[in-house]
């Protein structure tokens, strides 16, 4: 694939391509490495810390996302094509009380990754977010989502934060841990 190939058009809710993403829209990754948590609580406050371990097996994961949740507000979509087929989708909220974008989903289709739609999508995402004059943009990723981690270091991304219950009660057993990364923009 030709990086000029790929077009990234903006998608709105209404738009007849919609019905396409699902398809496209399968979350699924494969990771041999997990960030496991541990937290601590001292005298001093309390400390988390990342550490970054081998599975016993290769995890594998998937869910299928849905764009355009009734629940954002004013959701913008990004959508990757190739010769008019969608390869790639992101889609992003602009969180106003912190300025700041927030992506709430990022995918590439399987045999389309590792070939730079992410990170076309991305810089995408982060051109609009300056253009809103945003502090930056953030993503969360899960503990075992190594793939997805270390493509979003990367990209510049760095650990932001996280949420030990934002799935289940049962989230650090799980080894899925919602870790939030982001990006600081000079707008």
């Amino acid at each position: 694939m030709d990086a000029h190939e790929v077009v990234i058009r903006t998608l709105s809710p209404g738009d007849d391509l919609v019905s396409s993403l699902p398809d496209l829209l399968r979350a699924d990754f494969e990771s041999e490495f997990v960030y496991d948590v541990e937290a601590r609580e001292t005298a001093a406050g309390f400390a988390w810390t990342l550490i970054r371990r081998p599975l016993a097996k290769t995890l594998k994961s998937g869910e299928i996302l849905r764009p355009f949740q009734p629940w954002l507000q004013d959701p913008r979509g990004y959508v990757a094509m190739i010769r008019g087929e969608p390869v790639g989708y992101a889609e992003t909220t602009l969180e106003q009380h912190r300025n700041l974008v927030r992506v709430w989903n990022l995918v590439v289709k399987r045999e389309q990754r590792r070939r730079g739609i992410g990170a076309r999508l991305l810089a995408t995402v982060e051109q609009a977010a300056r253009h809103f004059r945003s502090r930056g943009v953030f993503i969360e990723a899960l503990s075992c989502n190594d793939p997805g981690i270390q493509f979003l270091r990367k990209q510049g991304y760095e650990f932001w934060g996280l949420n030990t219950s934002a799935r289940s009660n049962q989230d650090v057993q799980n080894k899925a841990v919602v870790l939030w990364l982001g990006k600081k923009l000079n707008p």
